[in-house]
């Protein structure tokens, strides 16, 4: 029986490296390894050495909120063309509170990935969307709790956040479908619409999304709505 030393990899390049060696046992250069994948893949792994730092194993051997969740409110997914890595969020939101009831994430990617979706699942679960700051804050807090993470592996945490964007975003989409207004609403969370960026554009002579969103709170709570608020005061400034 051959054996291949390597580093963590996902299911699909761990199978493709198994097609091209005539492997049936790999040796992984980690502890621990995805619960996402260990268990369909069908050839032994044995472990070999730290891999992840310490905090990001701690996150991924045993993530928490791992999982899809089946009548969700929202999802989104987020992926990297770096390595082929895919992550999706769901989210349960309660409609008159917008409260973060829930969320979950599932991935195919690597420790990285799998940590980073795991505490940010934790940190948005039992969170109110206006109090989310446009996700600033969650990013900071990240790569806090995670520690140092190499350049080459900042794309797994950045692939997390565009995919709770994504969620966010199809949520405030909903809502806005919804919509019974005059005016076209922007910001869900707050509940501002169009005509109040105008009116802040126009007559406040404001023009940052920042600025708005010390205003009159737009944009300052899940953050979908702050490309909206930009080409609302993109529009005015190409009219003036």
């Amino acid at each position: 029986m051959g054996e291949l030393l390597v580093d963590p990899l996902n299911l699909t390049t761990l199978k493709q490296v198994a097609t091209a060696h005539g492997t049936v046992r790999i040796i992984v250069r980690s502890i621990h390894y995805s619960p996402f994948t260990n268990h369909q893949l069908p050839f032994t792994i044995s472990f070999v050495g730290d891999f992840y730092p310490e905090k990001i194993s701690e996150r991924f051997s045993s993530p928490n909120y791992a999982g899809m969740i089946k009548e969700a409110s929202a999802k989104g997914k987020g992926a990297s063309f770096v390595c082929g890595v895919s992550i999706n969020f769901s989210l349960k939101i309660n409609g008159e509170t917008k409260e973060i009831i829930e969320a979950k994430f599932k991935t195919n990617g690597c420790g990285y990935v799998i940590a980073a979706a795991d505490m940010i699942a934790e940190r948005i679960n039992g969170q109110m969307l206006t109090d989310l700051h446009g996700l600033e804050d969650l990013a900071i807090l990240a790569r806090e709790e995670l520690g140092p993470v190499h350049e080459s592996r900042e794309h797994c945490i950045d692939i997390c956040f565009y995919a709770l964007g994504n969620a966010l975003a199809e949520y405030r989409q909903g809502l806005v479908e919804e919509w019974t207004g005059e005016k076209a609403l922007i910001c869900t969370c707050f509940g501002v619409s169009e005509e109040k960026v105008e009116n802040l554009a126009s007559k406040e002579g404001i023009k940052t999304v920042e600025s708005i969103g010390d205003n009159c709170s737009a944009g300052t709570g899940c953050g979908s709505c702050q490309p909206l608020i930009q080409e609302i005061l993109d529009a005015h400034d190409s009219n003036f």
